[in-house]
């Protein structure tokens, strides 16, 4: 995502992660008018594994991301077989 497209999140807003999967925000934290980062904690249980395994922190985490890049918009869900929008 572009900074200006993470500016623009709220806490509860699901997003991509690159490593983690789907993601929820908890804070987008800005430092000074800049981005500083976005504190996001996963959905997944494979994310959750993951995230437990790279900090060494057991149990459930959040964690900041200071990089936009890994972060992506969730794609649009395509309607269900037979149903039009």
């Amino acid at each position: 995502m572009k900074t200006k497209q993470v500016l623009e999140l709220k806490p509860g807003a699901h997003v991509m992660h690159k490593r983690y999967g789907r993601v929820q925000v908890v804070e987008v934290m800005i430092s000074m008018g800049d981005l500083f980062g976005v504190v996001v904690k996963p959905l997944s249980e494979v994310g959750k594994a993951q995230l437990r395994n790279d900090s060494g922190v057991p149990g459930e985490s959040n964690f900041l991301e200071d990089l936009p890049r890994r972060l992506a918009p969730l794609p649009a869900e395509a309607p269900l077989a037979g149903k039009r929008p």
